[in-house]
């Protein structure tokens, strides 16, 4: 029963939003932001979900990399269905996720179990690998 009033409320203020903003901005803007907010929602998803099929088909996602960037995935998916929806609260709303995902930390940075990443100082590349210790 609260997710119900949250969820007249929320199309409530989406309501008022839209139809103050709209009166103010005139209805060539608010018909072009709906259109161009919608454009970019359907992009976000369509990249996010394109760059996890090349990962994927590159043979780089393994059971510890979906962990790590689910979060992350699930933001930028989130932000662009809102960003799809129309209306100015769910478009600062998805704007918002969006910019948190990508400026957010993606998940834990530390390698997968039984693994080390050490630095080569020459260049700065990640190296990988097993290691046993011996005394």
């Amino acid at each position: 029963m609260p997710l119900l009033i949250l969820l007249l409320l929320f199309f409530a203020l989406e309501l008022g939003l839209f139809i103050e903003l709209g009166s103010q901005i005139g209805i060539l803007a608010t018909l072009l932001e709906i259109v161009v907010s919608a454009v970019i929602g359907v992009q976000l998803i369509r990249l996010t979900g394109f760059r996890v099929l090349q990962e994927m088909q590159a043979g780089m996602v393994n059971q510890w990399w979906l962990q790590v960037r689910q979060q992350t995935i699930a933001r930028r998916m989130f932000a662009g269905l809102l960003l799809i929806a129309p209306g100015f609260a769910t478009d600062a709303l998805g704007l918002v996720l969006l910019v948190w995902s990508w400026m957010g930390p993606s998940g834990p940075r530390t390698p997968p179990p039984g693994q080390d990443q050490q630095t080569d100082p020459t260049s700065g590349r990640v190296i990988e690998g097993d290691y046993e210790r011996r005394d």
